[in-house]
């Protein structure tokens, strides 16, 4: 993997300066604060996308992302998140694009915090 180092699954964009590169503190189940996180990370999504307008201005999607991250190279923490959301290009934007996305987890630790609505603006996808 290039790059390599300590990694947290987190939505994109979010940084938090008071925290380790790559990890998160969690609470745990006992109410104390964990750093979670490891060196190995294992993030997939499976997307489909259809038009909605004829000009592909306004998109739909159906997705659903899983992966896991670990301390070695293992996957025994699976998380999995079904979604759904559209895709909006304007041509004044040139290639950049908004996101809305709406995700409902089903497999999740007590400590995850559930991220159910996701606002991107970007490019590509």
């Amino acid at each position: 993997m290039a790059g390599g180092g300590p990694f947290a699954a987190q939505p994109v964009g979010q940084f938090d300066p008071n925290q380790p590169p790559g990890f998160q503190q969690q609470a745990g189940s006992n109410g104390q604060l964990a750093i979670v996180g490891g060196p190995f990370q294992w993030l997939n999504t499976v997307e489909y996308m259809y038009p909605i307008t004829a000009d592909d201005t306004l998109c739909g999607v159906l997705f659903t992302d899983f992966g896991t991250v670990e301390s070695n190279v293992s996957i025994n923490n699976m998380r999995v998140a079904p979604g759904f959301g559209f895709r909006i290009t304007l041509p004044a934007m040139g290639p950049a694009a908004i996101a809305l996305d709406f995700v409902f987890p089903v497999a999740y630790a007590p400590y995850d915090s559930k991220q159910i609505f996701s606002f991107f603006v970007g490019f590509g996808w």
